[in-house]
């Protein structure tokens, strides 16, 4: 039918610039047009009268390269007043069609649900991906303005193995932080309905949609995906998965037992109150997002979306739980309490209104700490923004001025960078069509006449012939300087960082690679022009590699002023580089000899001792270039503290990522807030303990069941270890009378005495049932199971210390187990 549809009606399908539909396995996107709105609200009509009880829109998402096809055209014009301009000729256009998109959806969701507005026997919902995803993959889908209508009930929140193994940045490397990503996409989601009434259901999928993975890479990104859903305790709510005929009877009994103990304790876990653990009552430092992430997605200005992740996974992965708080509901009266510190930019995002300045500079002077970051975004420039109507040239400037922070009005000025004019020669290239790493072995480069210009060699890899996408593959790499070593590094590693200057390869966590037009540079400075300079390569398939004299960019480096003790410890300089912008405010000027605040503790005392200023303002880093982009500012009884570098520039490596934890670190002090690195996410929920550690293990005490083990194991006091994941079921002490311990399955009845254990469960077909029972010092005296039908089951029970496995197949329509005790 989707098929007769989109033949029938060629102009509502999404479109690219080339004209060409947007699919997804043979199925079109589709604008939301008023036929095709009219078609789905009959099928919905229909349903109900046939007895369904609820509605739920599905992903309606507009696909930010789309926007060429005639029905959005016509919608242009109808919105706007004006002919259609290509989304791609401008940021004005691009920003006009991500709102045009975002509109037609509202709209598209909000007609489904209206005709059941004053049902009370109807359920309205929408499903939707997160906030993070959407902006990350390309997609318009305004959450914020989809789930605000009153019209909405509940929001089914899809993040899965699929959105949260998208690679992501940190430390230099873009690869696969499944935990990391999920934990984020969830809070994103959390807190776009924290408060609201509005029930929000987690989505948690064991298969994904490439069906080519193994079963083990299946498991692995289940777990991960289920543990970061379990973090929120504010969340109680889940679908444990969407198609269980793709699960059941595709994936191993082992695996299909772990699912079934999974689901068992997602139905438990809204009888469990949070009792305790670092998420619970740690997170107060947040991250923002909007959908205005959306809008900035496109050509021709894509906004670098590892701005973001720059921003929260240096503290994630530290074990820092930061949330992802909502730039849209900023102004909602209380929203912004629970957080002592927010880190903000306005590079890949931006403020909905004034109303939202006007509230993060109400909360400041309220005590909060406002870490501002970046500044030189080309959709500042965008003439129907809010901004821009009112004469601001960008909306930082009109937050500042909210702040009480006198940067002018004229727009930022970004500190000059040298384009990369250098002329590149190749000097090294694969002798073939090369694959499979056949032609792997160590190539050794004489950079020797590249150094002896400037002192700083460039040095570029590539894919020799992109139409096979088997590029050049490096896995470490040697600076020798007159035959000694000079420089050492796996690609991957930190030290790498120091050198990479441009990044448009892939990392696999072995070696770095670029295929197609991928490539990436590094740059050699401080080198001697009279010594023989050779870098020795381990590198592999079809490469090609190419040098040019650099001009070193040691003018793009932070140095410390030297104004805050402890923050000028931690990073006294750091080498920003080319591949990101330093914004600087004309306006601004700040003495180079006075302090320019006055200190709220001993700990902020200035070294110099020296008083405050006229403009309040303390420089804490200059450019060795000239310029103050790192400046701070007490704003009542808050801080503001400008960070003028771009936010993707944290992700790039560990030592960006390590000031931005020191920036933070300074920022929650002067809130009055904790800041520690723990190393591992770790809450209770009633008997459940969920874990995540990261660089560090983690010590559980007590007698704990397994529950991500389909044997469900009993231990006492369990070490998990370094970049690990838990999920235990606290057993207690040895007590009367026995007791279940954990049921994989649905448990409906249940009886304990100090004779006998019962219990009735249901679970899927054809799938291992384990159950786990506290024999409370009684001896087993026998086991037995009966059908539905009153059948014998088969049925083994294997004593294990003082609890007892029992072991039987499951059974939908349930299965009733006696275990004898003397």
């Amino acid at each position: 039918e989707g098929k007769e549809y989109a033949a029938q009606h060629p102009d509502g399908l999404q479109r690219d610039e080339n004209s060409n539909p947007l699919t997804v396995e043979g199925s079109h996107y589709l604008n939301p047009t008023p036929e095709h709105i009219a078609l789905e609200a009959q099928r919905y009509a229909q349903a109900i009268a046939n007895g369904s009880t609820g509605l739920c829109p599905e992903e309606p998402e507009y696909f930010a390269n789309a926007g060429y096809e005639e029905a959005f055209k016509k919608q242009w014009q109808q919105k706007f007043g004006t002919p259609w301009l290509a989304p791609n000729s401008s940021v004005d256009a691009r920003w006009q069609a991500g709102q045009l998109m975002a509109a037609l959806e509202t709209e598209h969701v909000t007609s489904l649900l209206q005709p059941y507005a004053t049902r009370p026997d109807i359920r309205r919902m929408v499903a939707l991906h997160s906030p993070l995803n959407y902006a990350q993959w390309g997609i318009v889908a305004p959450q914020y303005q989809i789930t605000s209508s009153p019209l909405v009930q509940d929001v089914l929140g899809q993040v899965w193995t699929g959105t949260a193994r998208t690679p992501v940045r940190y430390a230099g490397l873009r690869g696969d932080r499944t935990f990391s990503v999920a934990f984020l996409e969830y809070s994103s989601l959390s807190q776009l309905l924290r408060g609201t009434g509005k029930r929000l259901w987690f989505l948690t999928d064991p298969l994904e949609d490439d069906p080519t993975r193994s079963q083990t890479d299946y498991k692995n990104h289940y777990e991960e995906t289920l543990i970061a859903s379990l973090f929120f305790p504010d969340v109680d709510s889940y679908e444990v998965m969407p198609w269980p005929t793709r699960v059941y009877g595709h994936i191993p009994p082992e695996y299909a037992t772990q699912i079934n103990t999974a689901i068992a304790a997602l139905q438990d876990m809204h009888n469990h109150p949070v009792r305790g653990g670092n998420v619970a009552s740690d997170a107060n430092i947040g991250v923002f997002c909007s959908d205005s992430m959306q809008l900035q997605r496109a050509a021709p200005a894509v906004s670098d979306f590892d701005g973001f992740y720059g921003l929260a996974l240096p503290l994630l992965q530290r074990g820092v739980p930061v949330q992802a708080v909502s730039l849209d509901r900023a102004a909602e009266p209380g929203y912004l309490k629970p957080f002592k510190t927010l880190l903000l930019s306005y590079d890949y995002q931006k403020p909905p209104d004034a109303r939202t300045q006007a509230a993060l500079a109400d909360w400041v002077r309220r005590g909060g700490s406002l870490l501002f970051f970046g500044g030189s975004d080309p959709y500042n420039a965008v003439k129907s923004s809010w901004w821009q109507k009112a004469n601001v040239a960008s909306p930082q400037n009109d937050l500042f001025a909210q702040l009480g922070v006198s940067v002018g009005s004229t727009a930022a000025k970004v500190a000059p960078q040298s384009a990369d004019t250098a002329v590149y020669k190749t000097v090294l290239e694969s002798s073939s069509r090369e694959h499979d790493l056949k032609n792997r072995r160590t190539y050794t480069i004489d950079l020797t006449p590249f150094a002896q210009q400037t002192g700083s060699v460039a040095v570029r890899f590539g894919d020799k012939t992109p139409e096979d996408g088997w590029g050049a593959w490096v896995a470490a790499a040697e600076l020798r300087v007159g035959g000694q070593l000079a420089a050492s590094f796996t690609t991957g590693s930190d030290i790498e960082s120091r050198f990479l200057v441009a990044d448009a390869s892939s990392f696999n966590g072995g070696a770095r690679f670029a295929d197609r037009s991928g490539f990436w540079k590094y740059q050699f400075d401080n080198l001697p022009r009279s010594m023989p300079i050779t870098l020795t390569v381990d590198m592999g398939n079809d490469f090609t590699v190419s040098a040019a004299s650099a001009i070193p960019e040691f003018g793009h480096t932070l140095l410390s002023t030297g104004r805050v003790k402890g923050l000028d410890q931690a990073v006294p300089r750091l080498r920003i580089g080319v591949a990101y912008p330093a914004t600087l405010y004309p306006a601004l000027t700040l003495p180079a000899e006075k302090e320019s605040a006055v200190p709220r503790s001993g700990q902020d005392t200035p070294r110099n001792g020296s008083p405050s200023n006229a403009a309040g303002l303390i420089p804490l880093y200059t450019l060795r270039s000239g310029g103050t982009p790192v400046w701070m500012q007490s704003v009542g009884k808050g801080l503001v503290v400008n960070v003028g570098v771009a936010p993707g520039f944290f992700s790039a490596s560990e030592r960006s990522a390590g000031f931005l934890r020191a920036v933070v670190q300074y920022a929650q002090h002067r809130a009055g807030g904790a800041y520690r690195e723990q190393g591992s996410l770790t809450l209770r929920r009633g008997k459940y303990i969920i874990v995540r550690t990261f660089g560090e293990s983690y010590e559980v005490e007590g007698r704990t069941i397994d529950l991500l083990s389909p044997n469900l194991p009993v231990a006492d006091d369990r070490t998990i270890p370094a970049r690990s994941l838990a999920l235990l079921y606290d057993i207690g002490p040895d007590e009367e009378p026995p007791h279940l311990g954990f049921v994989s399955g649905r448990v409906q009845a249940k009886l304990e005495t100090s004779a006998a254990t019962a219990f009735f469960v249901r679970a899927p077909l054809n799938t291992p049932g384990t159950a786990r029972l506290h024999a409370g010092g009684r001896h087993l005296s026998g086991a037995k199971a009966i059908d539905h039908l009153g059948r014998p089951v088969s049925i083994q029970a294997t004593p294990e210390g003082d609890t007892i496995l029992l072991r039987y197949p499951n059974d939908p329509d349930g299965i009733a187990l006696r275990v004898g005790w003397e």
